[in-house]
């Protein structure tokens, strides 16, 4: 396999991951459904409030669902991608309101996809300073 082989799939791999973050930033998160592997894995915090492991579509809808008691995806704005072959790393924003939606505050972000066939096969999120937001 040579060099270019190996990195073919690398602009699909970005456009995918955008794709994902443009529409729920526009209240369309199939887009991310559609998009997860059967096996897909997503590694949130424990220090979060949905803090755990989720695998398959089941339980990936369930964390979705938790995710937007706290954060306001319309807000979420990811200016930044780094692409390496089947990792792709997205870095932005987004705003965490709290489940009253009473907290509001600007929440630097970065999740690490892993990404075989054109599907999402994991998923680490890495949000900034949790203890800060999640204490209040």
């Amino acid at each position: 396999m040579d060099m270019d082989d190996d990195r073919k799939d690398e602009a699909a791999n970005r456009a995918l991951i955008k794709h994902i973050y443009d529409s729920a930033a526009q209240g369309n998160v199939q887009p991310l459904f559609d998009a997860m592997a059967p096996d897909f894995t997503a590694h949130e915090n424990e220090s979060l409030p949905w803090g755990g492991v989720y695998r398959g579509m089941e339980e990936n809808v369930r964390l979705v669902t938790q995710l937007a008691k706290y954060l306001d995806f319309s807000q979420l704005k990811m200016h930044h991608f780094a692409v390496d072959r089947d990792l792709v790393i997205a870095y932005g924003s987004v705003v965490w309101r709290g489940e009253k939606g009473d907290q509001t505050r600007v929440v630097p972000l970065a999740e690490c996809y892993v990404i075989k066939g054109g599907k999402m096969v994991s998923i680490h999120p890495f949000f900034w300073d949790t203890a800060a937001f999640v204490g209040t």
